[in-house]
């Protein structure tokens, strides 16, 4: 039998522990590529999405630990100030509350036909509200409610028709809008005399970022202006999580992989002695022993890798668009990674294994039972 046929078949001489092993294996190369892949469409996805339409929002600086009296609240005196700031075009308020369906619980915007179209969105079946006793809910809200045109949804004790249904933007597709006057004559548990954000166009050829600074300093501490992920510390916490939780997988899995693998390969040694005693007999060399243990850990690496690879494609273009609601955003670099995770484990698994192979000695190995 030929060097790379005995590579290739060796390594499911013991078909229980070679499936479990590469079971396993391919199990952490998949959460590997989905946690990361989620991690950059995710960014991707709010990226584009977190400015509403405009060229940044601006929220309250408020967090968990903003002391009470430290708290700000925005209202309608913040868009003047906002638009009188040079290369500001307009300023948009949205007052919101929120409203619980089951297990769910979805934002409800004050929105004017003209504000709506400044978010992004667009109507995409139905009419926008005409009058205080209709709704226009985002698409996510419709397909987890089972809501279509002319159907009826109850928000705060009161029954409203569903005139539409709007997309276009991930985060506000999870929302319902409604006229301010409706909005504001709801039974809500915060004071809509408040404005939760204030979307910025900002005009052409002027500096984004000189604008985002000087509205910031208009109340220097208390709003932040936010056009990316990185600008936002709730979401910012969200992806460090992620990236923690994807870097201690990472480690995780070289050091259990590499442990199965060793177990797996020392034991189709162990269980070879004859065999590779022969070999050494017939005159190969301690190289080519090294070389063969070598190959067929790198045979069973790379089977994880492909079956992972393709496992994690098939996941990730069903879950991302039709579960989680995210676009997609493929980065080579992912199974690159992954790539490198199973040769290292590969390599680590198999150092001592194939060691043990080339000083077996061909005398005592034919006297081996």
């Amino acid at each position: 039998m030929s060097f790379i046929k005995l590579i290739l078949k060796n390594p499911f001489r013991n078909k229980f522990k070679s499936i479990l092993t590469v079971s396993i294996i391919t199990f952490v190369i998949i959460l590997l590529i989905f946690l990361s892949s989620l991690n950059i469409s995710g960014m991707s996805t709010v990226n584009k999405d977190i400015s509403a339409g405009g060229d940044f929002i601006v929220k309250s600086n408020n967090t968990i630990y903003t002391t009470e009296n430290e708290v700000f609240f925005m209202n309608e005196s913040i868009i003047p100030e906002i638009e009188n700031i040079t290369g500001v075009e307009k300023a948009i308020p949205f007052k919101e509350t929120y409203f619980d369906e089951g297990v769910f619980s979805y934002m409800i915007r004050g929105v004017t036909s003209t504000t709506l179209k400044d978010t992004g969105t667009k109507i995409i079946e139905g009419k926008f509200p005409s009058n205080n006793n209709e709704v226009l809910i985002g698409r996510y809200v419709a397909s987890d409610l089972d809501k279509n045109t002319g159907d009826s949804i109850t928000i705060h004790n009161k029954t409203y028709i569903v005139s539409g249904i709007f997309g276009g933007n991930y985060q506000m597709d999870f929302e319902v809008f409604m006229l301010p006057e409706a909005l504001n004559k709801t039974t809500t548990p915060i004071d809509l005399e408040d404005i939760e954000l204030v979307v910025v166009h900002v005009k052409n050829g002027s500096n984004i970022e000189n604008v985002k600074n000087s509205v910031e300093e208009l109340h220097k501490g208390k709003i932040v202006a936010i056009s990316n992920v990185n600008e936002s510390e709730e979401y910012k916490i969200s992806y460090e999580s992620i990236n923690t939780i994807t870097n201690y997988l990472s480690l995780s899995a070289m050091i259990f992989g590499s442990l199965l693998l060793f177990y797996v390969m020392l034991s189709s040694v162990n269980s070879r002695v004859r065999e590779l005693g022969v070999l050494k007999a017939v005159g190969w060399s301690n190289n080519q022993i090294i070389t063969m243990i070598i190959g067929e850990s790198m045979v069973i690496s790379g089977i994880t890798w492909i079956i992972g690879a393709i496992i994690s494609v098939l996941l990730i273009e069903y879950i991302f668009p039709n579960i989680l609601f995210l676009d997609i955003v493929w980065d080579i670099w992912i199974f690159i990674k992954a790539l490198i995770i199973v040769i290292i484990i590969g390599m680590i698994g198999c150092l001592y294994p194939a060691y043990k192979s080339s000083k077996i000695s061909p005398t005592e190995a034919l006297r081996y039972e």
